[in-house]
């Protein structure tokens, strides 16, 4: 597997197809966990609520 920095200085259609996968990858993961550190904290504060 080729680095990301790799990947960016080639301009072939699959270095660039790879490249926005990882890119795709990491905003989903990104917001998935954001979404499980949101929903713990919004669990944590009807705890404390209620």
């Amino acid at each position: 597997m080729y680095s990301k920095s790799v990947l960016k200085d080639c301009n072939c259609i699959h270095c660039q197809e790879k490249l926005e996968q990882i890119n795709r990858s990491r905003l989903y993961w990104d917001k998935l966990i954001l979404d499980k550190n949101l929903g713990s904290f919004s669990y944590k504060l009807s705890k404390i609520y209620n």
